[in-house]
């Protein structure tokens, strides 16, 4: 894929389309038409976003509670951040509880749910 990619002659339009992914608000939402303005094939243009946009999610993952952790001995931002972690955890329990019942309880919706997302 990257001999493809370097001797296609695209390769700045690969780049372009993978890094636009990767800021926020503008996603595969904005990446995909441009990819294909940049003369990418709307699959390419497709792979290119995909794989961009899932690229800042582990080091999100890895930076917010270390993150978390050095704002709350802030004063300036103790508050806000303590905060802000109580909310993260009690929506993922929230959430983590709410999946065991599904799982657990009525396989169906999650069946139902995976057909809800999927299309």
């Amino acid at each position: 894929m990257i001999n493809l990619l370097l001797y296609s002659g695209n390769f700045l339009a690969h780049f372009s389309t993978f890094f636009i992914a990767m800021l926020p608000f503008i996603e595969a939402k904005g990446a995909i038409p441009i990819g294909m303005s940049l003369g990418l094939s709307p699959i390419n243009s497709f792979f290119c976003s995909y794989i961009g946009s899932l690229v800042p999610v582990p080091f999100l993952l890895m930076l917010i509670i270390p993150l978390l952790n050095y704002l709350s001995t802030n004063k300036k931002w103790s508050n806000w951040a303590k905060k802000l972690n109580n909310y993260i955890i009690k929506k993922t329990t929230k959430v983590q509880s709410l999946n065991e019942k599904i799982i657990v309880d009525k396989p169906i919706k999650l069946f139902a749910l995976f057909m809800f997302v999927a299309i």
